[in-house]
């Protein structure tokens, strides 16, 4: 009976504590063991030893029967005493009391056990608790007895430590001894089954006195202090110094314990009962006192539990004393003078970033760094409120401390970053309770101009009620940002992917691979925020590299050769031009997307990656925060042809404009650099297309190679092969691309780099032919082939580069000799599309007559009888450039052609001489 007892009575694990007494002596001796078994088998010894028996109603961590050691617990436990000067003059009474609160409360029936004296109830859980959360309920049992009049030993039900007289053994307390018995068994509940009772019959209330004396609800003063906690210790020292946040009585307590009256020493022992150190002090401060015993302290100290001792209290031993304290009135127990803010642990480390500028940790951000917390910040434990410890000097000269709340919820700055566009900044993050996480840039322009603080906390939604406070926020900004500069140079928040200034790393989405090969998280802009999401990995290296091998078949090489221009748009800033756009152009069924997809998925998501429905604004900015990494324009036969020529010659000029928002919600025109590989696809040839804007789009022409592709034999053989190998690239990517970057580190400096791409020049040159009018078929072959030797080295993939080096040499020949020429230009024509397009602009003579006025601006004067022409510079130069072409190109080709021509200051001639209404 007693092991069935016990087994639903007792966690399963942890050490064990049994004790004994010998009958007519004070003292108890403790045997611990790791068993349930060997402690029934200790109760039975002592039994048989006629020793009062004891089990202590948890396990510990180790061998110390402390309520702070305390491991586990599995049952809730009160304790009814009985007898003349007890509680219940007998058990019958304590028993009908015990059943008229279980029916009025609805709780389970318990166990029951007559202790030889008193009654023991016992309610069994199925599940052991770690002592914190036990407590939790077994306080609310103890206030829910007390509320409903079950008159029960208070210091025994919130007591995780506590000793109880074993069933079936004896009480020896008298003669003859008593048994103990088993009066009723019970099976074991659920923790809900006892929790749900509790919430619906307890009510919890704040101690009347508090409510007089701050004027707030019950619930206001809860929320006010679920940051603090009340610890002795602290104020223990205090109270020894004499300090302001000691007490007197304590104090005087301490220096004459051993002749102190015993009055004093319980009310001192109430206020060290009720802190949360309790276990580390009660018997420090209890044993010198000469009625001193460790079990009558324990007891003594546990039944103020709740009920600390006020300054009323402690007035009526030592009036001298408290009439003197400077916080007699002012305060209603001494236990207020405890209270310790409960602080998230100092960081050892600068908080670690999360959210969107970088990947969010696994671990949960601990509290301010050390510095921070010197300053006087912390962060409230509960709820993450922020607070400042500030010294205050009242009007009497008295000074103390107080804790200011900064901000309700957890704030933290959690990068010192240098921005483009702001400069200096705080990346700050903001935990709100039911928003989640928040991550805002703050400018720290922004944080000395309250003006502007206010407006850029508030469209955050971060909301707050008093100058004062906003004074506190501000000053707070200002103490992280001195506080990262003195610890740490900032950190460069990119804009853009791809290569830093000096090529020593290179950034995909939200991560920076150093020279050296190792890689870390680095903060972005919100620019680059757009597109780092997709710059992400997703399956596995190998299946990508399974699906990226089969592009080496025979009938596969334009397929094969697009992947390539994935790897080589990063090379391109190593070359002599800065970037070039190439165009899939085909039939329907060619697999184009296809290849698109593969060069795209070496860095990332093809289908976010790849462009199709923009605006200009939006296709700039893509092109500017890839910056090196390739640019996938999908489906572009239907676009605007003028979209399509302003994005060809960014391209190839390596650089564009646009219209952005600053974090200050300003719009601003943002310029940058970038060197890429633009790879487009399109059912209709582009260069038809750009000729309904252009009578001769030459400059596009050289700048754009429009690749014809042709559905493969293999796709017609098998139709699911193309499926087969485009598919598994949306579901495998991102892994080759840091590969890359890497072998291109290992691969050499920048000068060995540019070697190699001399090499494929030279051979480019000597197969093809020497014409520098093909300068961007010349460097897309140089850095495709390099890329493809470097990947070869790395083992990323095995290529045949010879292969398919011949074979886009091959179509660009075809392009070149049957496609479209570059630079074949009617220069005449160009001269006189410009005349026809501008007739109302000429003043004309003839015979010394005007047979020709101007009827906008006169940009050209025509005299027959001298046989020429004069045209403005200015406005000539400008149409040239929209064509593109150069002005002294013009004029060489003109002189070419025997056609006299002048340019320049030597020129002299006053467009509107003769002209009678000027």
């Amino acid at each position: 009976m007693l092991k069935e007892f016990y087994t639903k009575a007792m966690p399963e694990e942890g050490v064990y504590c049994v004790a004994y007494n010998t009958p007519g002596t004070p003292s108890y001796n403790h045997e611990y063991t790791t068993s349930l078994d060997a402690a029934l088998d200790l109760i039975h010894k002592y039994t048989k030893e006629s020793k009062n028996t004891f089990i202590a109603m948890s396990t510990f961590e180790t061998k110390e029967r402390k309520a702070a050691n305390t491991k586990y617990v599995k049952s809730i436990y009160v304790d009814l005493d009985v007898g003349e000067t007890k509680d219940y003059p007998s058990q019958k009474e304590a028993l009908v009391a015990l059943t008229k609160f279980i029916e009025y409360t609805k709780l389970p029936f318990p166990a029951v056990v007559n202790s030889g004296n008193g009654i023991h109830a016992y309610w069994f859980l199925k599940t052991q608790l770690p002592r914190d959360q036990w407590k939790l309920v077994a306080d609310r049992f103890k206030g829910l007895c007390i509320q409903q009049g079950l008159k029960i030993d208070p210091t025994v039900t919130g007591d995780s430590a506590r000793l109880l007289r074993c069933p079936e053994t004896n009480n020896y307390k008298q003669e003859p001894p008593r048994p103990t018995l088993i009066l009723r068994d019970a099976p074991e509940y659920t923790l809900n089954t006892i929790v749900d009772i509790i919430n619906d019959k307890y009510t919890e209330e704040v101690p009347l006195e508090e409510i007089v004396k701050t004027g707030l609800t019950p619930e206001q003063i809860k929320e006010k202090y679920k940051n603090f906690e009340n610890r002795f210790k602290p104020f223990l020292v205090e109270s020894v110094k004499g300090g302001e946040k000691g007490c007197a009585q304590v104090k005087d307590y301490v220096e004459n314990v051993k002749t102190s009256e015993e009055p004093v020493w319980w009310r001192v022992l109430s206020l060290a009962q009720n802190c949360v150190d309790r276990d580390d002090v009660i018997h420090t401060i209890s044993k010198d006192h000469p009625g001193y015993n460790y079990e009558e302290t324990e007891e003594k100290a546990l039944s103020t539990e709740g009920k600390p001792h006020t300054c009323v209290d402690f007035n009526s031993a030592k009036p001298d004393l408290c009439i003197s304290c400077p916080h007699w009135k002012k305060i209603t127990s001494p236990i207020q003078l405890t209270q310790v803010p409960i602080k998230l642990e100092v960081s050892e480390k600068e908080p670690v970033l999360q959210g969107e500028v970088l990947p969010k940790p696994i671990k949960k951000i601990h509290g301010l760094p050390a510095s921070m917390d010197e300053r006087g910040y912390w962060i409230g434990k509960n709820d993450g409120g922020l607070y400042k410890t500030v010294t205050i000097t009242d009007k009497k000269g008295t000074t103390y401390s107080d804790d200011l709340i900064v901000y309700e919820y957890e704030m933290i700055a959690i990068r010192h970053v240098r921005s483009t566009s702001d400069g200096n900044c705080l990346v700050i993050h903001v935990k709100h309770p039911h928003d989640g996480l928040l991550e805002f840039l703050l400018p720290m322009k922004v944080v000395y101009d309250p003006t502007e603080l206010r407006k850029t906390l508030t469209s955050n939604g971060l909301y707050y009620d008093s100058k004062q406070q906003e004074e506190l926020i501000m000053r707070y900004f200002i103490d992280w940002a001195k506080d990262m500069q003195k610890r740490n140079k900032y950190d460069v928040m990119y804009d853009q992917m791809g290569w830093n200034g000096d090529k020593t790393a290179f950034v995909i989405g939200n991560t920076e691979i150093s020279d050296d090969g190792s890689e870390k998280t680095t903060p972005i802009s919100a620019l680059a925020r757009s597109v780092a999401p997709f710059l992400s990995t997703s399956g596995t290296y190998e299946g990508w590299k399974t699906a990226a091998q089969k592009l080496n078949q025979n009938g596969l090489e334009m397929h094969m050769f697009t992947t390539l221009c994935g790897f080589g748009s990063i090379l391109m800033d190593y070359s002599s031009t800065t970037g070039v756009a190439i165009s899939l152009t085909g039939e329907s069924g060619a697999a184009k997307t296809g290849a698109l997809y593969s060069a795209l998925s070496i860095w990332g998501q093809p289908k976010n990656l790849s462009v199709m429905n923009t605006t200009s604004n939006a296709l700039q900015g893509r092109f500017l925060t890839l910056h090196n990494i390739p640019f996938g324009f999908d489906e572009v036969g239907n676009k605007n042809p003028y979209l399509l020529s302003d994005f060809i010659l960014a391209v190839s000029q390596g650089k564009a404009k646009l219209k952005m928002q600053a974090s200050t919600n300003s719009e601003r025109e943002y310029e940058a650099p970038a060197s890429l590989i633009a790879i487009m696809t399109s059912n209709h040839s582009l260069y038809d297309k750009l000729k309904t804007i252009r009578s001769n789009p030459n400059g596009e022409a050289a700048r754009l190679i429009e690749f014809p592709v042709r559905k493969p034999k293999s796709f017609i053989d098998n139709a699911r092969l193309g499926k087969e190998i485009f598919d598994e690239f949306n579901t495998h990517y991102g892994w080759a691309g840091p590969m890359f970057v890497r072998a291109l580190f290992e691969y050499g400096d920048e000068k060995a780099i540019k070697t190699n791409l001399t090499k494929w020049e030279n051979k480019f040159v000597e197969d093809f032919g020497n014409d520098t009018a093909y300068r961007f078929y010349e460097n897309l072959v140089s850095v495709t082939m390099t890329a493809a030797e470097i990947v070869n080295k790395a083992d990323i993939l095995d290529i045949d580069v010879e292969r398919i080096y011949k074979f886009i040499v091959g179509e660009m020949i075809t392009i070149r000799d049957q496609v479209v020429k570059v630079n074949n230009v009617d220069y005449e024509s160009v001269l006189q599309d410009y005349i026809d397009a501008n007739t109302d602009k000429i003043l004309a003579f003839q015979d010394g007559k005007i047979i020709n006025e101007p009827y906008r601006q006169l940009t050209m004067r025509v005299d027959n009888d001298k046989d020429t022409m004069w045209i403005s510079k200015r406005e000539f130069d400008s149409y040239l450039a929209e064509l593109p072409i150069s002005t002294k190109e013009f004029v060489y080709q003109m002189k070419l052609l025997k056609i006299e021509i002048e340019v320049g200051a030597k020129v002299k001639q006053r467009m509107n001489a003769g002209w009678k209404d000027v």
